[in-house]
């Protein structure tokens, strides 16, 4: 049940009433919710995340449109969940998304271009800000065992992390990643790939143990990820160290 529509827990919240004026299973259900929630000044808050009213659910999904683009429900949810909380906002998202004719025409065709949006780029605001991944095999096995390249390359000054794997798992790639950068360099704000099966649920809590926003490249346009890909043809880096 949404927090607004919990009339019981709301009243204790506001201080209209305390937990003694309810018989002792409803105050144990209200004392454990509460639990959950405080007042930031006038706002309601789920932790560190703002609780929206029902009304306003589908205005801020609408928003975040304008301020992230037409990628898809992924992308959406990233934000919506990085900065809101209320109860079925996953579905909320999803009919927003799926109503949008420019979300669906990215869906089906794995572009933004339209007759009435430009093509945009994102913005990439300093180094290691959006760093793109990507792997490439089988090569030739190695002495070592190692027959995959696994790639990463920032998005503002061109550095390049690679690294010889024996597999592409997922618990590799988000060994890869928090290793090889988060560790050795520092978490990155973004983090693209394709949709591949190494960037599996392991590889998504990394990230968002981390707070990343990983994004999905759109299906069948490589050139999204262009930078990562290209490297992974570079001659030099199917050579073993």
């Amino acid at each position: 049940m949404d927090i607004w529509n919990d009339e019981q827990t709301m009243m204790v919240l506001h201080g209209g009433q305390v937990l003694e004026d309810y018989n002792p299973n409803e105050s144990s259900k209200i004392r454990k919710r509460i639990l959950q929630y405080h007042w930031n000044h006038d706002q309601l808050m789920f932790k560190t995340l703002v609780i929206l009213k029902p009304k306003e659910h589908k205005q801020i999904i609408l928003d975040l449109h304008i301020e992230i683009g037409h990628f898809g429900e992924r992308c959406k949810l990233v934000e919506v969940n990085k900065r809101y909380y209320w109860h079925n906002r996953t579905n909320e998202v999803k009919v927003v998304v799926r109503s949008c004719k420019q979300c669906q025409l990215v869906r089906r065709t794995g572009s933004i271009r339209s007759e009435i949006e430009e093509l945009r780029t994102i913005p990439i605001l300093n180094q290691f800000y959006q760093v793109a991944l990507n792997t490439n095999g089988h090569l030739p096995k190695t002495n070592s065992g190692n027959k995959y390249i696994f790639v990463a390359v920032d998005h503002y000054s061109k550095w390049v992390e690679a690294k010889a794997i024996a597999n592409h798992g997922v618990k590799t790639t988000a060994r890869f990643l928090e290793d090889e950068i988060i560790c050795s360099i520092g978490v990155p704000k973004h983090v693209l790939k394709d949709n591949g099966g190494e960037w599996g649920a392991e590889f998504d809590q990394l990230c968002k143990n981390y707070g990343i926003d990983h994004q999905y490249t759109a299906p069948w346009w490589p050139g999204c990820n262009g930078m990562a890909k290209r490297l992974v043809k570079t001659d030099d880096l199917c050579k073993e160290g």
